[in-house]
């Protein structure tokens, strides 16, 4: 039976009650309100499936300034959580959070979360050993990445949390593009322009779409990317390379029936891990 609360923490943060369990899929948000701390606690609990010590939650929450009575605060933020998830319940759950002998954990039975697949699928890549597993751990974690971790959360210790995922999510990407370029270049397409999502400012990746929509013969496709690009890269007061856009020039003057330049040669994103 899958568990009634689910927490996701790709993407902004969203705890929703599945309030019957033979409709799974039919989920009702429960997390409107909350507290920036109360929030903070998730996750990092969230990041923590096998618990964590309560020294561990102070140091990373209130690094800056720790409480006087830590076990007092923690207890406080709990009980919150406790609160604010039997109300948007209706009384039917509670103890999302366990404390016990000083470390904190939510309930695995209570609460399923997007980051315990993520990294259960990391750890059957670590572990796989054959390439067939191996491409199917890399396929679970692209799937199950759903964006930066813990979107519009600005905390020190999130940092190496949020661009680890983010790059182990790339990592995937790249793999799986890699092994797809030459039989399936339209969904190595799909790939990398779900990458693009998740690194939006990365010209290499651009260069990539742009030689695909040409051997798919998506030549209207390639001026669009460049405008993307050109969009992206003034937001942080930067624009294309030469170089890029030469590509982009080159690639739309060539006749359809050219054979387009060989993708293993020509993956940049791929051959650098950028």
């Amino acid at each position: 039976m899958a568990p009634p609360i689910v927490l996701s923490v790709f993407g902004a943060l969203k705890l929703t009650w599945r309030s019957d369990s033979t409709c799974p899929d039919q989920l009702t948000e429960i997390s409107g309100g909350f507290s920036r701390r109360l929030t903070e606690l998730l996750v990092f609990l969230a990041v923590h499936p096998d618990g964590v010590s309560r020294d561990a939650v102070v140091d990373a929450l209130w690094a800056e300034h720790p409480p006087r009575d830590p076990a007092s605060v923690l207890r406080t933020v709990v009980s919150r959580i406790r609160r604010a998830v039997e109300s948007g319940t209706g009384g039917a759950v509670s103890e999302i959070v366990l404390a016990e002998r000083g470390r904190y954990q939510l309930a695995p039975g209570l609460v399923d979360v997007d980051y315990w697949t993520f990294s259960a699928a990391m750890t059957r890549r670590r572990t796989a050993i054959t390439d067939r597993a191996r491409i199917a751990a890399y396929e679970a974690i692209a799937a199950a990445y759903g964006g930066s971790l813990a979107d519009g959360l600005d905390a020190d210790w999130l940092l190496a949390v949020r661009e680890a995922t983010r790059r182990d999510a790339l990592d995937a990407i790249t793999v799986l593009a890699r092994a797809r370029v030459h039989d399936d270049p339209s969904s190595t397409l799909d790939l990398l322009e779900t990458a693009r999502a998740f690194d939006p400012y990365n010209e290499l990746l651009y260069r990539d779409i742009m030689r695909l929509e040409h051997t798919l013969g998506r030549h209207d496709a390639i001026s669009r990317t460049l405008a993307l690009l050109e969009t992206r890269l003034s937001e942080i007061d930067a624009t294309p390379t030469p170089a890029t856009i030469d590509l982009a020039v080159r690639l739309r003057e060539l006749h359809t029936d050219i054979t387009a330049p060989s993708l293993s040669h020509s993956m940049e994103y791929d051959q650098r891990g950028e």
